[in-house]
């Protein structure tokens, strides 16, 4: 291990926390989550009684410090913890009222507590691994809850997501060139095996990532973060430039990415977001929306093993058709598994992994594991995957279901619009890769609360007569009702 990444990763918490100190609380936690993760090492530690210590809990961890000790307004409790007889110190305890739409999250991060004891595990597993799932998921859910679940938060949170692809174009133009070594010229090490790095003839980058494939998927989300905003005037210059520059720039660093699964979902969900805009229907966002839990429920209930891409793919890239075969057939040793246990799954230590016993497991333990939607019902079981699938897929959903059609494009709404893609966008993904990112349920956080938030619309008004006055209604217009935070009494 390089002497560096213990220094990285521990002094990334005084860093965080100076940051709450010279800036405003919400862009603090911004530079805190996406610069930690695009720039911290690939690597953890392991301590004694706690979760160990990744990159996950290094940048969710700092966060929630800061907001602790700078902006502890935000989980302002609402009431006197003293009425219940609680001594003052468990105010935070009372300070973030959990409301219907969150349970989908409650239920994902006490999961393993319900997977490990039906395993005969222990309890202690159990809490050991909803305590990781907290670091890892509740802590960046609960940030995006109360720091991005209004107009101008989602703006900021998908200017960041566009501003990371930015600053990421010069070191992968580099590894583009040189091939992946930024990773080992800094921290020691290559973050996956380097044999990986070589695609149609060339190198495809990861920078900091996990893999090409995360990095491919980042571009994706901030080349369509970054264009939605511009076409739908939610965001015309950026230091001085006009955006349209900005875009094109980032679109053909992230097309030089080689990664094709951040092509497909770019062209899903810019297709869909053009198309809402175009045509003023919901019919290819419901579409896009409804991918992951047809696909999962294909798989799981019906055997479908997509002979017919298959076939299609034999004749255009059998290359890609092979990889999509193996995959299938790992996925199917890995359902077989997880049969056995629906509900809660197998739980943690490779349990959920094909065993000998199976009729398909000639592979044995050697299947593959790398979708998230097959790792999550071996684990954790159904319960698991639709509570994940929930906190995934609820938001762009209750979005889905407030704003017309036309509204996805308007200014005010287009961050939220791009922002609800990304997170369909990133649950697709998950049907054939398993990069989990905490920016992503900060996302999700956000998103859901801003849907929460937006008030019934209103009729049209109708054709003003001279000299009547104007109702209430009227004059407010039908844009957008108060943010989550302005709904909150606490607030």
């Amino acid at each position: 291990m390089s002497a560096l990444i213990p220094i990285v990763m521990w002094g990334w918490i005084p860093f965080s926390l100076i940051l709450f100190v010279f800036l405003p609380a919400r862009r603090a936690v911004l530079i805190t989550m996406i610069g930690g993760w695009l720039f911290l090492p690939q690597s953890s530690f392991v301590i004694p009684l706690v979760p160990d210590y990744t990159r996950f809990a290094a940048v969710s961890v700092p966060a929630l410090l800061g907001v602790l000790l700078f902006d502890a307004r935000r989980l302002a409790p609402t009431t006197d913890p003293r009425r219940y007889g609680l001594s003052p110190l468990a105010w935070p305890l009372l300070s973030f009222s959990i409301r219907w739409f969150d349970l989908p999250m409650l239920a994902w991060c006490l999961c393993p507590i319900a997977s490990s004891l039906t395993n005969g595990l222990g309890l202690y597993d159990g809490l050991a691994g909803a305590m990781e799932q907290v670091l890892n998921y509740g802590i960046p859910y609960m940030l995006g809850r109360i720091y991005f679940s209004d107009e101008r938060g989602l703006k900021e949170l998908a200017m960041a997501l566009f501003i990371g692809g930015l600053i990421y174009i010069p070191f992968i133009l580099y590894e583009l060139r040189m091939s992946p070594q930024l990773h080992r010229y800094l921290y020691g090490s290559h973050p996956t095996e380097f044999h990986k790095a070589y695609r149609w003839g060339g190198y495809r980058p990861w920078v900091f990532m996990s893999h090409g494939i995360e990095l491919g998927l980042w571009m994706a989300f901030a080349s369509m973060s970054g264009l939605w905003m511009w076409r739908t005037g939610a965001l015309r210059r950026l230091w001085g430039i006009g955006t349209g520059w900005w875009n094109a720039a980032l679109f053909v660093v992230f097309v030089m990415c080689k990664a094709a699964n951040g092509w497909g979902i770019a062209l899903l969900g810019l297709g869909s977001l053009f198309m809402t805009r175009w045509c003023r229907v919901k019919f290819f966002l419901i579409i896009l929306l409804l991918m992951p839990p047809v696909y999962i429920t294909a798989r799981t209930m019906v055997g479908y093993k997509a002979n017919m891409l298959i076939g299609f793919l034999d004749q255009v890239n059998p290359g890609r058709a092979d990889s999509l075969r193996s995959r299938i057939a790992h996925e199917q040793v890995l359902m077989d598994r997880a049969h056995q246990r629906p509900v809660f799954g197998w739980g943690t230590y490779g349990r959920n992994r094909a065993q000998g016993d199976l009729p398909e497991a000639a592979m044995g333990g050697r299947s593959t594991t790398d979708s998230m939607w097959i790792i999550t019902y071996g684990q954790k079981g159904m319960f698991g995957l639709i509570s994940y699938g929930a906190v995934l897929l609820l938001p762009p959903a209750l979005l889905l279901r407030r704003l017309r059609p036309e509204e996805w494009a308007r200014p005010q709404h287009a961050c939220a619009a791009v922002m609800a893609v990304v997170l369909v966008g990133y649950a697709i993904d998950g049907l054939y890769t398993m990069k989990p990112n905490p920016v992503y349920i900060v996302i999700a956080g956000g998103v859901v609360a801003y849907a929460v938030a937006l008030r019934r619309r209103q009729p049209a008004p109708a054709r003003q007569v001279v000299g009547e006055e104007r109702p209430a209604w009227a004059a407010r217009g039908a844009e957008a009702g108060p943010s989550f935070a302005e709904l909150d009494t606490r607030h």
